[in-house]
């Protein structure tokens, strides 16, 4: 059976959970929490593995999620989400109004579709490293480095209102894509931590998806 290591808290690893939902692929789920906020900040500070041993010698990243399917490992969530769709599982839209898009990436939209996957990841890096440093007792509004993370942030979300429609990335369709969205939009609203609100099309579909089973049975959770 296939194996998902993935944390709670992690947006990125929601982004799989929603996809296996979606899908209705067996798996089994290994949490690797590394614990509360505290024994996050306690383990950076003494250089300690953050999610086991077993874990980080496991996956080069050193990040979550990851799965194993056999003697196959694959991380980083956009990863993930695209070996399971080549893995060839049937995808029933029966049940649901708007289906699952049949692939990624849109075949007629290859770089724009890559371009869009590799800005989300970008945004929710950002807005993570900015959160992450500032446990530590740095002020966001005053190191230079947090100032150009939040910058990079909100340039992002400019870029994607433009590309994105009311309906999502991929209209008609479900797609990975407005589920990275998605992660990253409610992320923001849980944590606010960046004002994002005012963009009329990443409200619109936020509006749009934010009621499907998956995105409601697998919700924000925080440290």
């Amino acid at each position: 059976m296939l194996k998902f290591y993935y944390t709670a808290t992690s947006p990125f690893a929601r982004k799989v959970r929603i996809l296996l939902a979606e899908m209705k692929l067996a798996h089994e789920g290994v949490d690797v929490s590394p614990g509360d906020a505290a024994q996050v900040v306690e383990k950076l500070k003494a250089e300690k593995s953050l999610f086991g041993d077993e874990y980080e010698e496991l996956v080069p990243s050193l990040r979550v999620p990851a799965i194993q399917d056999g003697g196959q490992l694959i991380f980083e969530s956009n990863a993930i989400m695209t070996y399971l769709y080549q893995k060839g599982t049937s995808i029933s839209s029966e049940s649901v109004e708007i289906p699952l898009a049949p692939t990624v990436i849109r075949p007629d939209h290859v770089w724009l579709d890559t371009m869009i996957l590799t800005t989300i990841d970008i945004l929710m890096d950002s807005i993570i490293n900015v959160a992450q440093i500032s446990r530590f007792g740095v002020d966001p509004k005053s190191n230079s480095y947090l100032i150009r993370q939040a910058k990079r942030a909100q340039s992002c979300l400019d870029w994607l209102e433009a590309r994105v429609s009311p309906k999502g990335f991929y209209p008609g369709f479900f797609s990975v894509a407005d589920i990275n969205m998605i992660c990253a939009l409610q992320m923001f609203d849980a944590r606010g931590s960046v004002n994002w609100r005012g963009r009329s099309n990443l409200e619109s579909m936020l509006s749009c998806h934010e009621s499907r089973a998956s995105i409601k049975d697998h919700p924000v959770q925080l440290l």
